[in-house]
């Protein structure tokens, strides 16, 4: 027998050449996604538009990014912020209200409740004149808003027209930076005399 056939067949070597092709794809896939997320994140505004855009789950993604958590309220002259969820989560009608309890008449300012058989009470005209302003400002209240990235369909003049509506409350606020709200007090309206009179007399400013 020769000593050719004594040998011990070798063992075959491990071939390495598979696991370092899936160890580059992985690593190659990994520094792609960082590429593509690293891209969208410094996607300027106004390449959200047109056919070439992102993906609606990516811009999202890219305005809670870069939007304050807070949404600007102006009004006469007044400037606030509102917290960006819970002005989305009050929904229209609701928020309107709150504007017009810090900005045009207060529940607080309320005189206390008393017994009066046969008379009106303060109590009573008060909250009167309350749900006639309230209701006013409800109907004929605008909200103009400023959005972080308007349409590609309206220039800067057309958007200053635009009004906020009820639907999709929600969805808009994620887009908003801030809100206008023009309004103003009708001239005349029901205990005008009485309200106007009654705020002075407790050192509270007039109603404008």
């Amino acid at each position: 027998m020769s000593s050719q056939s004594l040998e011990e067949p070798s063992a075959p070597s491990p071939d390495h050449s598979s696991e370092s092709t899936n160890v580059e794809n992985t690593e190659g896939c990994a520094a792609d996604s960082l590429k593509r997320r690293k891209s969208l994140e410094t996607i300027p505004s106004k390449d959200l538009r047109g056919p070439d855009a992102p993906s609606p789950r990516s811009v999202v993604a890219l305005r809670r990014s870069i939007l304050a958590p807070h949404i600007i309220v102006l009004y006469a002259g007044h400037q606030s912020a509102w917290g960006r969820q819970g002005v989305a989560f009050k929904g229209y009608r609701r928020f309107a209200k709150l504007i017009f309890d810090a900005y045009i008449l207060h529940p607080s300012r309320s005189p206390p409740r008393e017994f009066r058989p046969f008379r009106k009470t303060d109590y009573s005209q008060f909250w009167k004149i309350y749900d006639y302003l309230k209701d006013d400002f409800l109907a004929r209240a605008r909200m103009i808003p400023r959005f972080a990235v308007a349409s590609s369909t309206l220039d800067e003049a057309a958007e200053e027209s635009l009004t906020l509506q009820s639907v999709g409350w929600h969805e808009m606020m994620q887009n908003i930076v801030s809100i206008r709200i023009e309004y103003t007090i009708p001239e005349e309206y029901p205990g005008k005399a009485w309200i106007q009179q009654f705020l002075h007399a407790r050192g509270a400013k007039r109603l404008q």
